[in-house]
């Protein structure tokens, strides 16, 4: 997982972040995040590797740029890319017309006098 998020709260933790894909209720429609050219290659690595697995594994139609699917199905989909990516968990963010799914690796805290500690969960 390429890029960082950092949320702003006591101990400052920090996680490696991707975006997946962003949902519109509205449209019912999911968009992979390798297919929004307003998001950065580096920043959506794990949306491509999912569909990479997708495709390998007989499953063309979860690959295609654009899904049409419900909210039930798009937290399906976002389930089973966290697990196929290897991500730690997710983050859905608020959205009007569509919301934002980001990805996150291992979460780093930093205490006041400095030490660091890291958390990672393994599911495998």
């Amino acid at each position: 997982m390429a890029g960082s998020a950092a949320w702003e709260c006591s101990g400052g933790p920090t996680a490696p972040a991707q975006i997946l894909g962003s949902f519109s209720p509205r449209s019912g429609s999911w968009m992979w995040a390798w297919a929004n050219q307003s998001i950065l290659p580096d920043m959506s690595r794990d949306s491509r590797s999912f569909c990479d697995w997708a495709e390998a594994n007989g499953h063309p139609a979860l690959a295609r740029p654009k899904v049409n699917v419900d909210e039930q199905a798009a937290s399906t989909l976002v389930a089973v890319a966290v697990r196929i990516t290897g991500a730690i968990g997710h983050y859905k963010g608020p959205g009007g017309n569509s919301s934002v799914i980001i990805t996150f690796g291992p979460v780093t805290l930093t205490k006041a006098d400095g030490s660091v500690s890291t958390f990672k969960i393994d599911i495998n």
